[in-house]
């Protein structure tokens, strides 16, 4: 793996830019996390550029949490920065550097805890400070705009309005729809009339945070009335279909051994016809089987996605419950 000393170049890179908040402010963090990383402190570096990362979103600060993570034993965490890293396109030299510490990290990378879950368990505790590290945590490995909401959300309850205002304002900037896009619009408002305002209670109300979709159980194919008359319908046809066909082959035959001419024809004429009827029957079969078969794959697919979400009012706070279908 390349030198700890281009995690250092990678963060004065970064240092060097001076931007209005909240780049400023994720500029704050870089600097106690180079402080840091310069005392041999990882773990609390790496939390500052987590801090950093969920204010100021760039690809070097992506790199110098994977290397940050190599140093305090996250292989499989560092590994899923890198990457994400190299999704940036990033020049040759990062770009081969991030490549081969991802390479020397595979034979130790252990699976990465949901902290999402976690998130939701330590905020359902009353443990704030818990939760809003572990939504930074997963905000830095998905950044997902649904977190940046539910991080405005713990600041609020935390009575730290003004740096709620710029998760709400980065979470607006994602161009979300429906409710919660109101909801922050909202909760920025009441923040900006009463910045030390705290809504948080000994039980706080749960956090709006992304979940995985629940799995969909599909009704049993026998219940579905719609496949059971299409795959009926198919088969019968087939069925049918054989059946005349093979008919059609016996008027053939008895053809060959007709008498006279005339009723040579007339059993000819009887099996075309039957052949006829034979294949029509056929391919209406296969139709049928196949919408079946789109009937089965198709079916039951629509998904309802509901979340709860706290949001400040000048009074306090209220709940609110949407649902999506």
């Amino acid at each position: 793996m390349r030198s700890t000393g281009l995690v250092i170049a990678i963060t004065i890179v970064c240092l060097g830019r001076a931007h209005a908040d909240p780049a400023a402010d994720a500029k704050v963090h870089i600097d106690r996390a180079t402080e840091l990383h310069a005392r041999g402190n990882f773990g609390d570096a790496a939390a500052e550029l987590e801090l950093a990362y969920t204010l100021d979103p760039t690809p070097d600060v992506l790199f110098a949490l994977g290397q940050v993570s190599v140093k305090v034993n996250r292989c499989g965490r560092a590994i899923l920065y890198y990457k994400r890293f190299l999704g940036t396109h990033p020049a040759s030299g990062p770009a081969d550097a991030a490549t081969e510490a991802i390479e020397n990290c595979k034979g130790a990378a252990e699976p990465e805890p949901d902290h999402v879950a976690a998130a939701s368990t330590a905020h359902a505790a009353g443990k704030l400070a818990d939760a809003q590290s572990e939504l930074v945590l997963a905000y830095t490995l998905d950044p997902k705009p649904d977190l940046l909401y539910a991080l405005g959300q713990v600041h609020v309850q935390r009575g730290e309005c003004t740096d709620a205002i710029v998760y709400y304002e980065r979470f607006l900037a994602a161009r979300p729809e429906g409710g919660p896009a109101d909801q922050a619009k909202q909760a920025i408002e009441t923040c900006k009339a009463n910045p030390h305002g705290v809504v948080a209670t000994a039980t706080p109300a749960p956090l709006d945070l992304p979940k995985p979709p629940e799995p969909h159980e599909r009704a049993p194919f026998y219940k579905d009335i719609v496949f059971d008359a299409l795959v009926g319908g198919g088969v019968a046809c087939a069925v049918l279909g054989g059946i005349e066909y093979k008919a059609a082959l016996g008027k053939l035959d008895d053809a060959d051994h007709a008498p006279t001419y005339p009723e040579q024809q007339a059993l000819v004429d009887d099996a075309h016809s039957k052949r006829t009827v034979a294949l029509a029957l056929g391919a209406g079969g296969v139709a049928l089987l196949g919408a079946g078969v789109v009937r089965f794959v198709l079916h039951g697919r629509a998904e309802a996605v509901g979340s709860v979400a706290v949001v400040p009012a000048a009074r306090g706070s209220f709940v609110t419950w949407s649902r999506r279908f």
